[in-house]
């Protein structure tokens, strides 16, 4: 009789809460959502005033056999892993095991890595958890191979060598690199006497009551008969199974979790008297997890950022703050957010990498909907004051070393002020204004925390602007780069345009070949260095990154090409002084050409872009 009179209290519960925050609106958008992302399923948890009103599965996890998800099918939920990790991290030091502050170098000195700012800036364990050791992200070679079952987590962290560089000062700005928390995996290996996947999962995840959650390497071992959601890719519109492999550097991205234990992920962080209760990690830990720790951060007041690992994120029509995190892994895409102001914070995964931030921002507004928001005050500042600040800034917090070749190049921003706006206009885009929020915190329209700061580091300008750092340059020296490159490409297609035409008058025989000859190798250089580009950038999605990452047909015919831009560039600088031509105008045009080729082939040079072997950068 106790029993039924539970389960009839439970049932009543479901159908008020149901009716409180209209959850049939909220399932009802995310079945739409699936249907026009072509989505195959998701799972959905949503907490709100600290209780768990939603926790289901949509659609299906499995495709081949029909399979329905549920709340218990297992999703990867990549990156969400870091905020485990830095969990564990902050557990071992509240054990005394290392102190935050403490550097690396003191306590890994296994771990080999460059540093040339030391000693007046060491990386340390904040700049780890926060992104800020100015360490490049996962290289190609090391991302696609398979982790093998018994890896080490030294090994892990090894396998990411060529990643272990500080680019500038550690501390200083944050730049996403998952090779540190690889590092911190081996941390808590060290210090703690055990695997770091089996102290997560005994100190961190089982105590929060996440029954299934755990890494990809335990699921044979510890987690055999958990249903696992299959994942998918789209490939020419077509829907494919992704690939399984796992990856290196679990502590990085390598947990599996469902809508039943995401949900009480969720409740910890904003649930205080349970999270007392529990005893994982201290309030103050968990409160140094939702600050940013950055050298200029406090100078500057930053408002929106990456803390120890969670990030804010605005969302919603009225731009609430949230923390979180998000995770994207082969076949999946998951988000994990929640907001302490409104007692509100979802998880969610899906089965496809397919965008779900605007299912998020719906549930968001339709939970909200009742809530007014303040308007943030601006200040009535003189922006005079700021004049000095003017000109070309460039970015300097590169996530990916191997895409600094466009970034180097076309990464720049001008900042002017105009009467009482303030105005930055990345190249080969449309201005936008911002208005004086606080001291040198600048806000954009339609946003509600400071995205722009305007301060100095070690004497010199510079600026933490939509999340990257950029320092003033002269526009003059990137002019000097795009107008040779720019005349490259101009002439390379001039010269294909004519080689056409002339392979035209030689099928009706008027034409010659030496003619013929001269276009090809005065173009090239140039063709050579857009086939790279087409290869690389072509073949760089996730599902993709084995062709270049591991020795293949795409990833030698990226080094043959990338070497063809130097030699053909050299070959056809010889071809030029030995046939300078008759015509002042053809001297003219194949002298700028072989110029600019070879301006081409040396900015590729410097950047790494010649003999690319990505199977083994």
């Amino acid at each position: 009789m106790k029993t039924l009179a539970l389960t009839i209290l439970m049932f009543l519960s479901t159908i008020t809460i149901a009716q409180d925050y209209n959850l049939d609106i909220i399932r009802d958008s995310i079945k739409q959502h699936l249907v026009s992302e072509n989505i195959p399923g998701m799972f959905v948890s949503i907490v709100k005033n600290k209780k768990s009103i939603l926790e289901e599965g949509f659609g299906l996890a499995d495709l081949s056999t029909n399979t329905k998800t549920d709340s218990k099918h297992l999703f990867r939920i990549g990156s969400i892993t870091k905020i485990f990790t830095a969990m564990a991290i902050l557990k071992l030091a509240e054990e005394g095991k290392f102190n935050l502050n403490e550097s690396l170098k003191s306590l890994a000195p296994e771990i080999i890595f460059q540093n040339n700012y030391s000693p007046n800036f060491k990386v340390n364990i904040k700049d780890l958890l926060g992104h800020r050791a100015g360490f490049d992200d996962m290289h190609l070679s090391a991302f696609t191979h398979e982790r093998p079952s018994g890896m080490s987590a030294f090994d892990e962290v090894m396998a990411y060598d060529k990643s272990l560089k500080a680019r500038w000062e550690p501390g200083l700005v944050h730049s996403y690199s998952n090779p540190g928390y690889s590092i911190l995996g081996y941390l808590i290996e060290k210090y703690s006497g055990q695997n770091y996947q089996d102290y997560i999962l005994e100190k961190i995840i089982l105590p929060l009551g996440m029954k299934y959650t755990h890494f990809t390497s335990q699921t044979k071992e510890k987690f055999p008969n958990h249903k696992l959601a299959e994942g998918y890719d789209l490939k020419n519109d077509q829907i494919v199974n992704a690939k399984r492999e796992a990856l290196i550097g679990e502590a990085a991205g390598a947990l599996l979790s469902n809508a039943e234990d995401m949900s009480k992920l969720v409740q910890y962080f904003l649930d205080e008297s349970h999270r007392d209760s529990l005893n994982i990690i201290s309030n103050s830990s968990l409160k140094s997890m939702e600050q940013f720790h950055g050298i200029l951060d406090n100078t500057i007041n930053l408002e929106d950022g990456y803390g120890l690992g969670l990030y804010t994120s605005q969302l919603g029509e009225k731009n609430y703050q949230f923390w979180g995190h998000n995770g994207g892994i082969n076949g999946f895409l998951s988000y994990f957010y929640y907001s302490k102001e409104l007692d509100l914070g979802i998880a969610m995964s899906a089965n496809l990498p397919a965008g779900s931030r605007q299912l998020i921002e719906s549930i968001i507004d339709q939970l909200t909907k009742h809530i007014d928001k303040n308007k943030t005050k601006l200040e009535d500042g003189d922006l005079n004051s700021f004049k000095n600040y003017e000109g070309c800034y460039q970015v300097v917090s590169t996530r990916n070393e191997l895409f600094r070749i466009f970034m180097h190049l076309f990464a720049t921003t001008n900042l002017t002020i105009e009467g009482d706006s303030l105005y930055m206009k990345n190249f080969l885009n449309q201005a936008h204004g911002y208005s004086l929020k606080k001291n040198a915190s600048f806000q954009r329209a339609g946003k509600s925390y400071s995205t722009l700061h305007l301060t100095e580091f070690q004497g010199n300008q510079v600026l933490f602007y939509e999340g990257d750092y950029l320092q003033k340059t002269n526009s003059l020296k990137f002019w000097c780069m795009r107008i040779p490159i720019g005349l490259s490409f101009l002439t390379a297609i001039l010269c294909l345009l004519n080689l056409i035409i002339r392979l035209i008058a030689k099928i009706f025989k008027k034409g010659n070949w030496k003619s013929i000859k001269d276009l090809v190798i005065y173009s090239l250089p140039v063709v050579c260095f857009g086939l790279t580009c087409m290869l690389f950038l072509g073949n760089s999605g996730l599902e993709d990154l084995d062709k270049l990452g591991k020795f293949s047909i795409t990833s030698f015919l990226i080094f043959i090409l990338s070497v063809g831009i130097l030699i053909f560039a050299i070959l056809s600088c010889i071809h030029f002084y030995k046939n300078k031509g008759s015509h002042m105008a053809s001297k003219i045009f194949f002298g700028t050409s072989c110029f600019s080729s070879m301006f081409l082939a040396l900015y590729c040079l410097k950047l790494g872009w010649i003999g690319m072997a990505t199977w083994i950068y």
